[in-house]
């Protein structure tokens, strides 16, 4: 991992780094970490291509919730204030 980080232009937390992906110049970002950082940078940087290197790097937190339990929690928050946060989470492992 070191090695990866003294090459990369940035370090951080996934939420920093999609906000520092949307104002660079660069039309590509690749994201060597888990999926939903590379979901969140697509989500705030549509034009841009995001690459993934291991498209299986998964989050075993972001893996608990299921698609049923979900829909159980947005219905119990349906004045969400934060679409993006209602959208991000439903794109859990599963997407039935």
């Amino acid at each position: 991992m070191d090695a990866i980080q003294e090459v990369s232009d940035f370090v951080g937390d996934s939420l920093a780094l999609s906000k520092i992906a949307m104002d660079i110049k660069e039309d590509r970002i690749i994201f060597c970490g888990v999926k939903f950082m590379a979901e969140t940078a697509k989500i705030l940087s549509p034009e841009k291509k995001v690459i993934l290197p291991v498209i299986e790097a998964g989050c075993p937190m972001a893996d608990m919730v299921t698609a049923k339990q979900l829909r159980k929690v947005k219905k119990g928050i349906s004045k969400c204030k934060s679409r993006l946060l209602c959208k991000f989470f439903s794109r859990g492992k599963s997407r039935k």
